[in-house]
């Protein structure tokens, strides 16, 4: 039996009927249309439902639901039925939303997703155990197969107790997996890109910020293409490694202790997930991902830091200080524009809880406006600009030597 290829050349061995189970989500995979067509099914039913997959002529049932969780996408957990597989093997299989697809719409032009990079990554998430296992990945649907984890899923409460762990496994995540994605030729992340895309979509769709956010705005454009190119000037690109870039609550998950018969078993752990938004460069930008998507205090950032292993008394922490809170006050812009242009330009609906404290996209955005605009007059702030405009141009002035940004 031939092994099943991912769309983008990666090959994964398994045995007997995981192999046909793929297999078979390949096969209905080929025909774009026709895969859109089985997710709409999947997601009507209000009850599991049945389906009969052949592969080979040979007959593979299995059953599916529908389950909660992803802005854009839908996400089916799936599972065999046929009863000599005891217990049933669980998946998860995600479909993305159409318009993540289309790159000549607005709402793939705000969220620009990558989904040959989100292969890369997740595969080698899962290869190095930080990430749920990669089974099969089409690049042409985008249609993803992994493992099932039966645990629970992190939120605005539940991440709080989680900081340390979740600065482990994100130190974990850019230890290991840069290993596998590190020769690809990718251009290094930058929330920069973002943020002038976001300019022009504006002034395109004609989006409206409000009026006393309309001058700062522009003000903070400057100010982040600068930092933008300070960054860079002190980077070294053989020190990038992978990015997740999307690290909020909902992408952790936490797996109970599992014990056997034989007294071993497993441990409580934490694991990450959902990698539509990987990328390539500065581990210091997911530092300050983390401690802004999830609102975190500088009580809680530390504690946050000290999972990670950032050590204070480390020579480069004054300066790796400045970075973090640059790059903060970064995706603070790139945060707050999202919400507002998504709030005007995008169908998808605001759930509630999504976000605490707002209800829709656009208070989402506006809040993270007002907060970093203020910051714009804070002198604090502008002395981590100017420590970062300083070794930029210690940088680029000869003679120097590089000293590696490793943690």
């Amino acid at each position: 039996m031939s092994t099943p290829f991912l769309g983008n050349g990666f090959k994964f061995s398994r045995p007997g009927k995981l192999q046909h189970l793929a297999a078979a989500f390949v096969t209905l995979q080929r025909c774009r249309q026709g895969v859109r067509e089985l997710a709409l099914h999947f997601y009507s039913a209000s009850i599991s439902i049945e389906t009969e997959l052949f592969v080979s002529h040979v007959p593979l049932k299995v059953q599916s639901r529908s389950i909660s969780g992803g802005l854009s996408n839908r996400n089916f957990q799936i599972f065999e039925s046929d009863p000599e597989n005891a217990p049933r093997t669980f998946y998860i299989m995600r479909v993305p939303g159409d318009l993540t697809l289309a790159p000549e719409h607005n709402y793939s032009r705000i969220h620009l997703i990558n989904r040959s990079m989100e292969a890369r990554c997740a595969a080698a998430a899962g290869e190095s155990g930080v990430a749920p296992t990669l089974i099969e990945y089409n690049s042409t649907s985008g249609v993803m197969l992994t493992q099932w984890l039966e645990g629970d899923v992190l939120n605005g409460d539940t991440v709080i107790g989680e900081l340390g762990a979740i600065g482990g496994i994100l130190r974990q995540f850019h230890d290991k997996v840069a290993i596998g994605i590190q020769s690809s030729s990718i251009p290094l992340y930058t929330p920069y890109y973002r943020i002038a895309n976001y300019f022009e979509l504006a002034d395109e769709m004609k989006v409206d910020f409000p009026p006393a956010l309309e001058i700062q705005l522009r003000e903070a454009r400057l100010q982040a293409r600068q930092l933008d190119n300070d960054l860079a000037a002190i980077f070294n690109p053989r020190d990038a490694v992978a990015l997740h870039c999307d690290l909020i609550p909902g992408n952790f998950i936490r797996t109970p202790a599992v014990s056997d018969d034989v007294g071993g078993g497993t441990k409580s752990r934490l694991w990450l997930f959902d990698f539509e938004y990987c990328h390539f460069g500065d581990r210091v930008w997911d530092l300050a991902n983390v401690i802004v998507f999830n609102g975190l205090n500088p009580e809680q950032a530390q504690v946050f830091l000290a999972g990670y292993n950032v050590d204070p008394a480390d020579k480069r922490y004054e300066l790796l200080t400045a970075k973090l809170e640059v790059m903060q006050w970064m995706y603070g812009v790139m945060e707050g524009m999202w919400g507002v242009i998504q709030h005007q330009v995008s169908d998808l609906p605001f759930e509630a809880g999504w976000a605490e404290g707002v209800s829709s996209f656009h208070e989402y955005g506006v809040q993270h406006l007002e907060r970093t605009m203020r910051k714009l007059s804070d002198p604090v702030l502008a002395g981590y600009m100017q420590r970062i405009r300083e070794a930029a141009v210690a940088a680029i002035s000869p003679p120097h030597e590089h000293v590696s940004d490793e943690l």
